[in-house]
């Protein structure tokens, strides 16, 4: 969002955070994204089919808003939903239900996830 151009405020305000905590995390260097990842799973994913009989729009509903049911039930059946959802954690991907997970939910993978290793 910060590399479109959206105020730090508008981020915070997103995620539910202070301004200053984006402001800071933002002054850190930002890695490159790998190039040689394959992302061929995304025309897979039964939400990349047109007649999925569920809106596009309803997978980025507003912060805090509630998902739509048909979402996760189509991720629930979807052949791809693992990928999709490991590249969603991989990528920090803040927004939009992914694999069936929503941000909260891959935050907290996340946290299991560096327990698990025993990183903080």
């Amino acid at each position: 969002m910060a590399k479109r151009g959206t105020p730090a405020t508008t981020i915070a305000k997103h995620l539910g955070i202070d301004p200053d905590s984006v402001r800071r995390y933002l002054r850190q260097p930002c890695p490159d994204q790998p190039h040689s990842q394959d992302q061929s799973w995304q025309t897979r994913g039964l939400c990349a089919q047109r007649d999925c009989g569920v809106d596009p729009d309803a997978f980025f509903p507003g912060y805090g808003a509630n998902i739509d049911p048909r979402v996760k039930a189509l991720c629930a059946r979807c052949p791809v939903r693992y990928q999709c959802r490991e590249s969603a954690i991989v990528h920090y991907e803040e927004f939009g239900v992914w694999g069936g997970t929503n941000a909260s939910e891959r935050r907290l993978l996340r946290r299991q996830r560096r327990a698990q290793q025993g990183v903080a």
